[in-house]
C-alpha cells in the first residue's frame, strides 16, 4: 500500500490526473491505457484477465501507471498462447515510454511466441524496445518462446531469446522484486535477454528458468549490453546445451553483480563471459552450481571483495521458499559485508526460533526474565544473540520485552526474524 501510494502522489502532473479503474470504468485493461493520458493512473482490481485487451499491452509512449489493487497473488494476466490460439505476449513497450511508465503488481503467465514458422523476435512476457519502464513487484511466469519443430536452427539469436522479457536496443528498464520463475526460451536468456541493452534489477528471484541452446538460463547479455544486477537471487536454472547456468555475456558485454546468490543452477558454469566480455562481483555468493561456480571470467574473485562459495542455507529448497535460514552466510551478521545477500531475508528457524531467548525452542515468560538478565543483571547474550530480538530491529534492547510481553499476554504480533 505504502508503494502504491508513493506512485500515485509523487508521478508526474500533467493536466489533472486521474485514475482509471479495470473493470468499473472499462471492461479491458488496453481500452483503459488507450483512454488515460500521461500522469494517469490505471487502477486494476484483483482478478484473471485474459482474451483480446488484456494481453499485448502497450503504453503507447504515455507516462502511466499501470497498478493492480491486490498485488501480483490475485491479479493475473493470462495471455493463452498457444499453437492454435496463437503468439500473445504480456507487454510491449516500443514508443520511447522512460521510467514514469509503471507496471506494478501482476502475474504474467502464459505468454508465448510459439510458430512452425517465424518467430517475431524474443520477449514473450514483455518486448521491450528503447523504453525504460519500470516493473516492481511482477511475476513473470510460464512464459515460452519456442520455434516448433521445423524451425531453422541458424536463425538470429534474438529471434529466439528472452523468455520472459527482450530488452532491445538501448532499452533500460528498470525490474524491482520481480519474480521470473518456469520461463522458457529456444536460445539463450530463459527469463532475460538483452541485444545493446542495460537493464537494473534488484531484489529480484530467477527460480527454474530455461534457456535450450543458451547460453544463459536465467540472462543473456549480448552485444554491448550492461545489465546491473543486485540483491538478487538465482536458483535452480538450466541451460542444456550452451554456457553459463545462470548468466552469460558475450560481444562486448559486462555484467554487474552485487549482494546476490547463485546456487544450485544446472550445467556449466554459475557465470560465462565470452573473449569480450567480462563481470563484476561483489558481496555475492556462488554455490553448489552443477557446471562449477567462481570458474571462467569470475574465477580470480572468490574471496574476494565480500564474495564467497558457501551454502546459503535456504528455508525449503523443494518447495522453492528461497528466504534464509537464521545460520545463513547470506545474513548480514554472518557475513563481512554485513548486508544482505541474495532477494530475501532471513525467515525460518534454522538455528534459532524468533523470539526463544532461552533457547528451550518454546516462547514464554522464560525468554523474557532471559532477556532482562542479559540487560541488565550481567546475564549472556542468546545464542545467537539475534534470537532475542523479539521485534526485529536489529539490536536486543527494552523494546524486545514489551514486544514479547505484548505477544504473550495482549494477544499482540508474534515475533519475527531479523529483516533488511
Amino acid at each position: 500500500m505504502i508503494l502504491l501510494l508513493t506512485i500515485i502522489l509523487f508521478r508526474p502532473i500533467i493536466g489533472s490526473a486521474s485514475i482509471i479503474k479495470i473493470p468499473q470504468d472499462f471492461l479491458v485493461i488496453q481500452d483503459g491505457l488507450d483512454a488515460a493520458e500521461s500522469g494517469d493512473t490505471v487502477m486494476v482490481a484483483a482478478g484473471i484477465y485474459s482474451g483480446d485487451g488484456n494481453r499485448d499491452l502497450n503504453f503507447n509512449g504515455k507516462a502511466i501507471a499501470l497498478i493492480s489493487e491486490g498485488g501480483s497473488d490475485s491479479t493475473i494476466l493470462d495471455c493463452g498462447a498457444n499453437l492454435e490460439a496463437g503468439n500473445f505476449r504480456g507487454f510491449i513497450f516500443e514508443n520511447g515510454e522512460d521510467s514514469s511508465a509503471h507496471v506494478v503488481g501482476f502475474t504474467i503467465k502464459n505468454a508465448g511466441l510459439l510458430s512452425i514458422g517465424h518467430v517475431p523476435s524474443g520477449g514473450a512476457g514483455a518486448y521491450i524496445w528503447n523504453s525504460s519502464p519500470v516493473f516492481e513487484n511482477c511475476v513473470f511466469e510460464n512464459n515460452v518462446i519456442d520455434p516448433g519443430p521445423k524451425k531453422i536452427l541458424t536463425e538470429v539469436a534474438e529471434e529466439l531469446s528472452g523468455g520472459a522479457v527482450l530488452c532491445d536496443s538501448n532499452a533500460a528498464p528498470y525490474f524491482q522484486n520481480c519474480v521470473f520463475i518456469g520461463n522458457q526460451v529456444w536460445h539463450g536468456g530463459g527469463a532475460i535477454y538483452c541485444y545493446k541493452s542495460s537493464p537494473v534489477i534488484n531484489g529480484c528471484l530467477f527460480i527454474d528458468n530455461f534457456a535450450f541452446r543458451g547460453p544463459g538460463a536465467a540472462i543473456l547479455c549480448d552485444s554491448l549490453s550492461f545489465p546491473v544486477i543486485a540483491n538478487s537471487t538465482f536458483f535452480g536454472n538450466f541451460v542444456d546445451q550452451g554456457p553459463g547456468s545462470a548468466i552469460a555475456c558475450r560481444f562486448g558485454s559486462h555484467s554487474s553483480l552485487s549482494a546476490s546468490i547463485i546456487a544450485f543452477n544446472i550445467g556449466t558454469d554459475a557465470i560465462y563471459c565470452d573473449s569480450t566480455s567480462s563481470s563484476d562481483v561483489d558481496c555475492s555468493n556462488l554455490y553448489g552450481n552443477s557446471g562449477g561456480d567462481w570458474a571462467g571470467c569470475v574465477e580470480s574473485l572468490n574471496d574476494s571483495s565480500g564474495n564467497m562459495c558457501v551454502d546459503p542455507i535456504f528455508c525449503d529448497t523443494l518447495a522453492r521458499d528461497l528466504h534464509l535460514g537464521a545460520a545463513s552466510p547470506c545474513a548480514p551478521s554472518n557475513n563481512m559485508c554485513n548486508r544482505f545477500i541474495g532477494a530475501l531475508h532471513v525467515a525460518c528457524l534454522w538455528g534459532y526460533v524468533c523470539g526463544d531467548a532461552s533457547g528451550n525452542e518454546k516462547i514464554n515468560l522464560l525468554d523474557i526474565t532471559y532477556i532482562i538478565r542479559y540487560l541488565y543483571k550481567g546475564g549472556p547474550p542468546s545464542e545467537p544473540e539475534e534470537a532475542a530480538d523479539a521485534n526485529g530491529s536489529g539490536n536486543v534492547d527494552l523494546l524486545d520485552i514489551t514486544f514479547l510481553v505484548y505477544y504473550l499476554y495482549n494477544a499482540g504480533p508474534p515475533p519475527i526474524c531479523p529483516g533488511p
